[in-house]
């Protein structure tokens, strides 16, 4: 399946959200983060958008 976000935008702006939750979610590594995000890409269809995406990601890394 592919993955709408990294294909979406430029590796600077995924660089700067996974280090963004990194930050938001100190106990969890990039690589989890990272994981979390594909996950999340996968269970959540383009046309939901960029915030129900967010909301995947942050619920996965609980």
């Amino acid at each position: 399946m592919q993955n709408w976000f990294f294909s979406g935008v430029q590796k600077h702006e995924k660089t700067q959200f996974i280090g963004k939750l990194v930050k938001e979610f100190p106990g969890q590594s990039e690589e989890a983060v990272t994981e979390a995000l594909v996950a999340a890409c996968q269970e959540v269809k383009i046309s939901e958008g960029r915030e129900k995406l967010d909301e995947v990601i942050r619920a996965k890394l609980r």
